[in-house]
């Protein structure tokens, strides 16, 4: 609305409640009533439509031109500012408070100190410095560290984009150390150095995006009979395997998360860790974004390899889809199907759908035999089966020396 912003409540009333006087409050209010749309729906259109427009934008050129200033010489004189802001707004909705901290500034050096704020209950520092090189061809120089305490993940962006449903809910730490020189400062996501921690305990993970054709054929009506029928040993076996797995995993209950992503001198990014735990769901990654000289990071090559480790029913349900490799994960979860995820950051594709559609083609196919394997796999991983490992405080640096030892060693998931 370019001459302002409204916001209403709708309740399921024969006509709607509306008691603003400004007119575009009455003539939206009336017209979600009775279209029968919400704000939700309107939100999902306007992500089809960014979508669209990314995967049509031309690819981007880096722009290397080096600034000739810094752009924050503007005062004639150097400058040291303490500030204390109760309410920071980053949008409309997203509000940092108590934000603290020291800027100082002079024709080569912005530095900020001590950054202290508050998003909600979350408390973050950040300490950082930029320095300006004069006539270098990369000026710009940057050094930065900044850690966050049990950041609420699902309040941040269900507050950035009202109407959606964020993919993780949960409280996340995260330590950061970032460095690098660059030409200017948009450049700096292709120059950046960073080595990035995220940890979590106890939240949600929605590994599906919503618009999956996986969530879509088992969120319906035909979906849920299909689960049911892919228990009964008649030739219907297998007509609803796929529903039985996405049911499963489409919100897994995690215990915790562990995420290590570094970028170093070759400008590659490389997912040192990555983890997602539950007692019955052990998900993994490992690849990362290849640094390529003239392309924008967004359009440069992803290449991740995961592995869809299961325990109890879920590894019943694969060993069902004959979806089980042999052996078990160094946590003890049976070792499940490895996928690829290719593409760029703007634009992924993954085979997952393709594997599971197979594997559930070749369940129906069984018809009689496979229900077998059902029964088998409850008795096998369901009923007698043994629990994954335990987790202890060190989990996450035993998986990054496990990650480690694993490339080094060139091993791969991938099929």
């Amino acid at each position: 609305e370019p001459a302002g912003r409204f916001r209403t409540t709708l309740d399921p009333r024969p006509t709607p409640d509306v008691q603003s006087r400004d007119p575009r409050c009455r003539a939206a209010a009336w017209y979600w009533h009775y279209s029968g749309r919400t704000p939700e729906d309107f939100a999902k259109d306007a992500r089809s439509e960014l979508d669209a427009a990314v995967a049509d934008a031309p690819p981007r050129e880096p722009d290397r031109t080096p600034d000739e200033t810094a752009f924050w010489n503007v005062l004639p004189y150097d400058a040291r500012v303490r500030y204390h802001v109760d309410d920071l707004y980053y949008t409309d909705y997203v509000i940092f408070n108590d934000v603290q901290g020291e800027i100082a500034l002079s024709p080569t050096r912005f530095e900020l100190a001590s950054l202290a704020a508050r998003f909600h209950d979350s408390p973050l520092t950040l300490d950082g410095r930029l320095d300006f090189l004069g006539d270098a061809a990369e000026p710009y120089e940057l050094a930065l560290d900044g850690h966050i305490d049990e950041f609420d993940l699902n309040q941040f962006f269900s507050e950035l984009v009202p109407g959606t449903k964020p993919r993780v809910e949960g409280l996340f730490s995260v330590d950061i150390d970032a460095h690098g020189t660059s030409p200017n400062m948009p450049e700096y996501r292709n120059e950046l150095g960073f080595d990035l921690a995220l940890r979590s305990r106890d939240g949600l993970f929605r590994p599906l995006p919503p618009d999956s054709v996986l969530m879509a054929g088992a969120s319906d009506v035909l979906g849920i009979v299909g689960e049911g029928l892919s228990y009964v040993p008649t030739g219907g076996f297998g007509a609803g395997v796929v529903s039985r797995l996405v049911n499963y995993i489409k919100v897994i209950d995690y215990d915790r998360i562990d995420i290590h992503v570094v970028r170093g001198d070759s400008r590659d990014i490389v997912i040192e860790q990555f983890h997602v735990r539950s007692p019955t769901v052990h998900l993994t990654a490992s690849g990362g974004i290849d640094y390529v000289d003239g392309k924008d990071i967004l359009d440069s090559p992803l290449e991740l390899d995961a592995s869809l480790n299961m325990s109890g029913k879920g590894a019943a349900i694969l060993y069902s889809m004959d979806l089980l490799e042999d052996g078990e994960d160094a946590y003890g979860y049976a070792k499940g199907p490895s996928f690829r995820i290719r593409g760029t950051p703007s634009s992924t594709e993954s085979n997952f759908t393709e594997i599971v559609n197979a594997a559930a083609d070749g369940t129906l196919k069984g018809g009689i035999t496979r229900p077998i394997s059902g029964l088998i796999g409850n008795l096998k991983y369901r009923w007698f089966g043994d629990e994954p490992d335990p987790y202890t405080d060190d989990d996450g640096a035993e998986d990054g020396a496990s990650d480690a030892a694993s490339a080094q060693a060139g091993a791969t998931d991938a099929p």
